[in-house]
Formats: C-alpha cells, structure tokens, sequence
C-alpha cells in the first residue's frame, strides 16, 4: 500500500484479501522498511534500505526470515536474474552512490556496475520500481533516462529509446544547481 506503507498485503488468487504477510515494525519477524519485494519461486524477497545501509531479506513460503544479504550498495529499487544474481538500483543518489546500477552476486558481493553518475551538481534520491521481469527476462528504466534496458548477468543491453519531444528533459537540467533546474 503505497499511501500507508504498514506492510506486504496477501490477496488470494480469486482477489479476496488475505491479510498483512510482512510488516514494519521492531518486532521479531517485523522488517524496518520496505524499499521494493518481489515472490520468487520458493521464497519472498524484500529490500530493507535505512539510512546508508541496504539488505535483502529472504523469507520462506510461510514469511519466516531465512537469510539476510548485507548489499554495501544504498539501493532503492531491486531484482534477481536467476537464482545467483541480483540486480540493484540506487538513482541519481550522488554522493552515496557512483553508479546507477550494479549487479551482485547471492552473497552481496559486486560482481559489475553500470550507468555512472557523472552528473555532479545532483542528488537525486529517486524511489522508484526500476526492474520489470517477462518471463526469463529482466528490464530496468529510470525516471530521468529514455533509454530502457535489459539486464544480463555480466552486461546491459538498450532495449527500447523514447522520444518525448518537448517534454524531455533538456540537457542544461544537468550542468546547473539542481534547484535552478527545477
């Protein structure tokens, strides 16, 4: 629920709600926020980012946690390519951190980092759901970028290229102050 941000919502598949699976809190089973989650096959997994530290929290099928990844990346958005890989986003969320993407292994470790953030006059700490998934196949998108790309395990392919005429955002945005470019 994005307006109240309490917890994970279950709905059964015929639409009928189940109840809060997740919730935030600093109870035992409780998480302390929730950047972005996703179900995989066996397991339920949340990004928990506070502060400057970010972890992935693996729950089981019945929403016990089983493993904690600590990241060492600040992100705001994630997704998993396979069963060893994951994705992770941080935005334009300069100085804590220097690339927009990075891919880490199921440990956390950093195994390739894309999309630098050369703009030095901004921070821009975008929360956004970066990541899409069709079938096998993972896409990432940012807000400020009209290129969209799909994300492989050792690269980053563009995908798709919007043209948004007028409305984009014109190249002075990222040379001056960021208030001036609002």
């Amino acid at each position: 629920d994005e307006k109240v941000q309490d917890a994970i919502h279950q709905f059964d598949l015929k639409g009928n709600y189940v109840g809060k699976v997740i919730k935030i809190g600093e109870g035992p089973g409780m998480v302390k926020n929730i950047s972005d989650f996703f179900p995989t096959g066996d397991s339920f997994e949340v990004l928990e980012s506070l502060g400057d530290v970010s972890k992935i929290l693996v729950f089981d099928r019945d929403y016990v946690l089983k493993k904690e990844i600590q990241l060492g990346y600040l992100a705001s958005s994630f997704g998993k390519l396979g069963q060893h890989t994951y994705a992770a986003s941080g935005s334009y969320n300069l100085p804590f951190v220097q690339h927009r993407l990075v891919l880490m292994d199921r440990e956390g470790k950093r195994m390739a980092e894309f999309l630098p953030n050369e703009y030095k006059n901004q921070m821009l700490p975008m929360t956004e759901k970066n990541f899409n998934r069709h079938k096998d196949r993972v896409f990432f998108h940012e807000i400020f970028n009209p290129v969209a790309y799909e994300v492989e395990r050792d690269s980053l392919l563009p995908r798709f290229q919007f043209d948004f005429g007028n409305y984009g955002i014109p190249k002075k945005f990222w040379e001056v102050d960021i208030m001036q470019g609002f």
